[in-house]
């Protein structure tokens, strides 16, 4: 098995994608615009969207015309996109345990360790503050 550290995320710039609309009632209790998230990853030519939903993990590869148009789409039904610049920095040590959410897959794929990160709106204030 490849591990970080030997290749197997290079991605070179990941766009976390921030949603306003929720698939499942029980999500309506997260703050109005931030209801749910996922990330898109620049890998060399190609983008992998990661999205952890509460059923399944997809990935899929993406070609950029297609990120563009439905990045610009989703925009424009009020959603709000992070850019995070450069390859995450992975820790040697292993991630605290947190429950498989959209927050938790974005985290992890970013290489965030933050205990207080939960919601999507944690995570868009964290992001926006990191920079």
């Amino acid at each position: 098995m490849i591990g970080p550290d030997e290749g197997a995320h290079r991605a070179d710039a990941h766009l976390v994608v921030f949603v306003p609309w929720a698939g499942l009632p029980w999500l309506k209790f997260l703050r109005p615009g931030f209801r749910h998230c996922f990330a898109i990853a620049l890998a060399g030519p190609h983008w992998i969207l990661c999205d952890g939903l509460s059923n399944a993990l997809v990935l899929a590869v993406v070609d950029q015309r297609t990120v563009c148009l439905q990045l610009a789409e989703l925009c424009r039904k009020g959603v709000r996109i992070v850019p995070v610049a450069g390859t995450p920095e992975f820790h040697p040590r292993k991630a605290p345990i947190g429950l498989q959410t959209c927050v938790e897959t974005v985290k992890r794929l970013l290489g965030i360790r933050s205990l207080y990160v939960h919601t999507p709106w944690q995570l868009f204030n964290f992001l926006r503050n990191t920079k």
